[in-house]
């Protein structure tokens, strides 16, 4: 039986990395490590799954509420804007940063990261987290078939020209998709 929990929990974190309207971020790890934001989140998610504290729960719940609500109103500020990547990364930084900091009411916090730069070459594991991602935010959201794509289908694009890709997309939707 702990087994079957343990894979409904691993089942209900990928479902949320996936519903996230922020794409895999890279991330420098005080001792110098590499990392995806969502592999952090997936991390701290299950900590705090383990953990069981509904006090704690509640409080995280709440940041991250709000944290939704600023990025939902930063991107939606940037629809249609060309050139808009830039913006959307920090608000994307801005978003991942207080989700991640949400859980330090908790055990599971790390004491310190940081996002690598949109200038700065993405490492593979980012790039190739952020294409099915983005598969998956198609299959979530593009409503006829013929408009989604495989993660196959981003090979070769630079993290930036993965941003553009997604934010044309969203505008292409007329919002930003988190249903």
């Amino acid at each position: 039986m702990q087994r079957e929990r343990e894979l409904a929990v691993l089942e209900q974190i990928s479902m949320l990395l996936v519903a996230s309207p922020v794409p895999p971020l890279g991330i420098r790890l005080k001792d110098g490590g590499e990392t995806t934001s969502h592999d952090l989140l997936a991390t701290l998610l299950l900590a705090a799954m383990r953990r069981g504290r509904k006090d704690l729960d509640e409080q995280r719940e709440t940041l991250q509420r709000q944290a939704m609500d600023r990025l939902l109103k930063r991107l939606e500020a940037l629809l249609g804007s060309s050139g808009a990547e830039k913006d959307a990364y920090a608000a994307f930084q801005q978003y991942a940063g207080d989700y991640i900091h949400s859980f330090e009411g908790g055990d599971a916090a790390p004491d310190s990261f940081s996002f690598f730069s949109i200038e700065e070459e993405a490492p593979a594991r980012v790039l190739a987290a952020t294409r099915s991602w983005m598969a998956a935010q198609r299959i979530l959201h593009e409503r006829k078939a013929e408009n989604r794509k495989t993660a196959a289908d981003f090979e070769g694009l630079t993290y930036v020209e993965l941003l553009q890709e997604h934010l044309r997309w969203v505008v292409s939707l007329g919002r930003v998709p988190i249903d």
